[in-house]
């Protein structure tokens, strides 16, 4: 309900929120999925995984 909200933050400065530790997650997420792919019996390419990263970053910087 709305007459339970006592405070609004605002983080503007990117005082509260780090950007740059999305950035970090991105190789992580990219080798999680690999990993996946592997238990499942599909072996990506390396070209394939580097496409995937290069394609993921743009992807989360337009999101920040």
């Amino acid at each position: 309900m709305l007459s339970d909200i006592r405070v609004i933050m605002l983080d503007w400065g990117g005082t509260l929120v780090h950007v740059a530790r999305q950035e970090e997650t991105i190789r992580p997420c990219v080798q999680a999925g690999v990993a996946f792919l592997r238990r499942e019996g599909v072996e990506p390419s390396e070209s394939a995984v580097t496409d995937l990263l290069e394609r993921f970053s743009p992807a989360m910087s337009e999101r920040r």
